[in-house]
């Protein structure tokens, strides 16, 4: 149990971090390619749009191949992307990199949940989750001061060592024991959609993700302006 939680922990935590660092390099990529305020926010918004497209999708794809296979699956298309990135020279190709970063967060965040879920025993469960959630909160917390690292020890080669850190989880996780793939339920996502708790709390989710969104764009673009580097908007 403990190297399930760990290993997913850690992916979930990756996934996190890289959704947070580029906040503070918005400055640097606005300057680089003269790019608007809606630009840049289109920019830091392609990762979460990416895994607001790939989230159901991502979910069935876990359902029918097995969480473990979910998580590898999309741990492969995060290094790619990770790697897209940080080769990127402009700033359709860094958008569309990071909209394909967020679809494979979207899978393997519904990958290591499932697994954690089926293989974690019923009274161990809550602890576990929480522990995963707890890595995911401290990667988007680290995911800003390792952008800001990035910015000073070079932005492409940052990127690809996290495209080959995914790559080596997907290589941890090969050895492990597999949990089973569940059978497909017809129409459970039509009955979520019309259950009011659930979209009461995709809501709930929604409200603060815009804020925050919102700060994440316009605060650093501020700093900037006012002469403050990468290091000292991280933090």
């Amino acid at each position: 149990m403990r190297r399930i939680v760990a290993l997913t922990g850690t992916v979930v935590f990756l996934d996190a971090m890289l959704f947070g660092a580029i906040i503070p390099l918005l400055p640097h990529f606005a300057d680089t390619y003269d790019l608007t305020k809606l630009e840049a926010g289109l920019l830091l918004g392609a990762y979460g749009a990416g895994s607001l497209v790939g989230g159901i999708p991502g979910g069935l794809l876990v359902g029918r191949i097995g969480p473990k296979r979910g998580v590898l699956a999309g741990l492969t298309v995060l290094a790619i992307a990770s790697h897209a990135f940080a080769l990127s020279g402009g700033p359709v190709a860094l958008g569309l990199s990071r909209f394909v970063q967020g679809i494979s967060s979207a899978t393997t965040w519904a990958g290591a949940l499932a697994w954690v879920a089926v293989d974690v025993p019923r009274e161990r469960r809550g602890q576990a989750l929480g522990t995963v959630f707890g890595l995911a909160v401290l990667g988007f917390v680290v995911g800003p001061m390792f952008g800001g690292l990035a910015d000073v020890v070079g932005i492409r080669g940052s990127f690809v060592a996290v495209a080959l850190v995914a790559v080596a989880l997907a290589v941890a996780l090969v050895p492990v024991r597999p949990s089973p793939a569940e059978a497909p339920n017809p129409g459970a996502i039509r009955r979520a959609l019309r259950d009011r708790a659930f979209v009461g709390g995709l809501w709930l989710n929604t409200l603060p993700a815009l804020f925050f969104g919102v700060l994440d764009v316009l605060v650093p673009l501020r700093f900037d302006e006012e002469g403050y580097g990468a290091i000292a908007i991280a933090p």
